[in-house]
């Protein structure tokens, strides 16, 4: 049994090979998460877990095998399911979506979102900042922004719109919506306000992260683009690299278990 921790798409088409050959179980932290993975043909739980929780999970799913498939921002997870892992002496495979360097004169890399933050205010001027960071970070920039200078895409989910309320954003500046987007689709959004800078995530290629620095230098606004924290160990960058070390990880065990008998 491989349980498998997801947070980006790349979690999905990773089951989706491995199930061929062996059970496999994906854990996501949202009921968005778990809607998206609902076509696969294995079990998905969904909830967000500490390491207390991971290590219960691994217990009831039989666990031979885990796999951090979680998102690259998502620092604290990974240190759960490590110290679940390190807890339970099970072992841990851990899959890293790349990411290209991007340059160009307006784009600005960033190592966190307080810097991001007032990197924006500095970057537009009288204008508004386009955010597309999702809401966990919103407070960093409304510290050093007015809310109803900011314009927020975020998920269309019911707790994703009420946090922009929380932060004051108004209504009609927050835009719900599911991407990846297009570049036709960023420059829309882009220009339905008098934007004068332009935040995201450097989610990789898989995020949409091209397309929203395109559409951003097509109008002429700067990018701060935010790089994900680097993950300490080793790691995959492959889904074929990650699949096959699993597979032969999981031939290993049988072949321990053969031995044993």
């Amino acid at each position: 049994m491989i349980l498998v921790i997801g947070g980006i798409v790349e979690a999905r088409h990773l089951c989706e090979r491995l199930s061929r050959t062996c059970p496999v179980t994906l854990s996501v932290a949202t009921a968005y998460g778990a809607q998206l993975a609902e076509q696969g043909n294995y079990p998905v739980i969904c909830g967000k877990k500490d390491a207390a929780g991971f290590r219960e999970l691994i217990r009831e799913r039989n666990t031979d095998l885990v796999i951090d498939c979680s998102h690259p921002f998502a620092q604290e997870v990974s240190r759960e399911i490590g110290e679940a892992c390190r807890m339970e002496g099970m072992p841990l495979l851990r899959y890293v979506r790349p990411s290209d360097p991007y340059e160009g004169k307006l784009i600005h890399s960033v190592d966190n979102f307080p810097e991001a933050a007032r990197l924006a205010a500095e970057l537009c001027g009288d204008r508004m900042v386009f955010l597309t960071v999702g809401t966990n970070h919103l407070g960093n920039f409304t510290a050093v922004l007015p809310p109803h200078r900011l314009v927020a895409r975020v998920l269309d989910q019911p707790a994703s719109r009420e946090q922009c309320h929380v932060c004051g954003i108004p209504e009609n500046q927050v835009l719900a919506k599911c991407g990846t987007f297009t570049l036709e689709e960023n420059l829309e959004d882009f220009r339905r306000f008098p934007v004068g800078a332009v935040v995201s995530k450097d989610s990789g290629a898989q995020g949409g992260t091209p397309e929203k620095i395109a559409a951003a230098e097509q109008l002429g606004l700067p990018t701060i683009l935010i790089v994900p924290p680097r993950y300490e160990g080793t790691f995959f960058e492959s889904l074929d690299e990650v699949e096959k070390a699993a597979l032969a990880l999981l031939e290993d065990i049988r072949e321990q278990g053969r031995s044993a008998l």
